[in-house]
């Protein structure tokens, strides 16, 4: 397991620091489309869906709440 999680590791280190909401919500949404590419085998063939795309589908629902009901200039923490 930990080792299908070695492409995530480093895709997060790639993302940029986030200053505010909407960055945030991009970094949130890569790796969204992460676990959704991931685990789009499954859904394709028919078979049961697993964890990672549950996960990106479940990424995706909060973006788009957040994306609508909180300003994209709210700021989060400051990166260090």
């Amino acid at each position: 397991m930990f080792s299908n999680l070695s492409g995530l590791g480093r895709l997060y280190k790639k993302l940029p620091p986030h200053q505010n909401v909407r960055e945030l919500t991009d970094n949130m949404e890569v790796l969204a489309n992460y676990f959704l590419d991931r685990g789009s085998s499954g859904a394709l063939s028919g078979r049961d869906v697993g964890w990672e795309w549950k996960l990106g589908e479940d990424m995706k629902t909060l973006i788009e709440y957040v994306r609508a009901y909180i300003p994209d200039d709210a700021f989060t923490k400051t990166p260090r």
